[in-house]
């Protein structure tokens, strides 16, 4: 209730301040808009526009707010670029560029977004022009560096590429992207020593890059330094990104070779058992390690490790076959019959294909 005192003075009070006042005491809120009213600029489009894309994440909205600027103000520049942004790889953001930049020239983002629209057009010839006085105007921005490198690296100028790529180290520093990206340009046009420069710079950052690690290997091997590759090899073995498919060419290549499997024979092992250990599922590997220890006389191992196998899914009929063979090699025809008779029951449409002998 109202005390008497101030019923007195809501009489002298205009009567939509005294609903408010009334409103307020009985516990009810008025319902305020807080939503800004369209002013109908292009500005204020505009601004809708930055908010649909930014905080809402609704491309959608934000393109047709920037396209009411645009109507409403056709040299409204930030909302072509914009536009250009957003539909980027549409055929419109050409335009959309082109148009931002015609309004201002001066201005660098514009013109940057210009140029990736080139190269997305296909007309790499004018964006190779235009990237390069682009450079001349905003010499502190690295993609326009990179963006030029890729260029000249797609035109076939691998060495104008790296002479980019040097400017932009000198003007601001080195980056990874950059380091690596040189890195294997360098490999093909077979700057090697430089190529080694950058790889030791990206492993002090990464001990375990790929990329470097195989730049460093094959620079050794060039240069004969046996111990110093295999020290990069067994590095490379241990990486999961550096493929299966390579790492079994690379043993096989070694092993191939009989005089540098002698004199490295604890090198090569730890490989075999590094490819056992990374792929414990893998027949591949696994007949790579026992292939390891037969040849280097483990023929009792050997045979265990196929035998240890035979549970596994991926086992294969060739398992039981190197099996047999083995134990045919070590006379014991009682082995035979059995593994040949377990091979037959597993896989009874291929049994004509396995091979039987027992040496005596």
């Amino acid at each position: 209730m109202l005390t008497l005192k101030y019923s007195q003075k809501l009489k002298r009070l205009p009567i939509y301040t005294c609903a408010i006042i009334l409103l307020f005491s009985c516990g009810v809120r008025p319902v305020v808009n807080t939503q800004p009213t369209d002013n109908g600029t292009a500005r204020w489009a505009y601004t809708e526009a930055i908010k649909q894309a930014t905080i809402w994440d609704n491309t959608a909205a934000a393109i047709k707010w920037h396209n009411i600027a645009i109507e409403r103000d056709s040299n409204y520049d930030a909302a072509w670029f914009e536009l250009s942004k957003l539909e980027f790889n549409s055929e419109k953001a050409y335009h959309y560029a082109q148009k931002a930049v015609e309004l201002d020239s001066t201005n660098l983002a514009y013109r940057s977004q210009l140029g990736w629209q080139m190269v997305i057009n296909g007309d790499e010839d004018e964006a190779l022009r235009f990237f390069n006085k682009l450079l001349l105007d905003d010499p502190h921005n690295y993609m326009n560096y990179r963006v030029l490198a890729a260029l000249y690296s797609y035109k076939e100028l691998p060495f104008s590429a790296i002479s980019v790529l040097d400017s932009a180290e000198v003007k601001l520093g080195a980056t990874d992207d950059l380091v690596r990206y040189r890195l294997r340009l360098l490999t093909e046009v077979r700057l090697f020593d430089r190529a080694t420069r950058d790889a030791e710079q990206i492993l002090a950052e990464d001990p375990n890059d790929v990329d470097a690690l195989i730049i460093m290997a094959e620079q050794a091997e060039r240069n004969g330094n046996e111990r110093e590759y295999l020290r990069y090899v067994r590095r490379l073995f241990e990486q999961s990104e550096y493929p299966f498919a390579n790492k079994r060419s690379v043993f096989e290549r070694l092993t191939a070779d009989i005089e540098f499997y002698r004199r490295n024979y604890f090198d090569l092992h730890t490989l075999a058992t590094t490819l056992r250990r990374e792929y414990p599922d893998s027949y591949e590997a696994l007949d790579l390690y026992a292939k390891h220890l037969i040849y280097t006389g483990e023929i009792g191992d050997a045979l265990q490790t196929y035998k240890s196998f035979l549970d596994n899914p991926n086992a294969k009929l060739e398992t039981f076959q190197m099996i047999i063979d083995i134990e045919g090699y070590l006379q014991s025809p009682d082995s035979v019959s059995k593994y040949a008779a377990m091979a037959i029951a597993k896989y009874p449409m291929r049994y004509c294909m396995l091979r039987v002998e027992v040496h005596c």
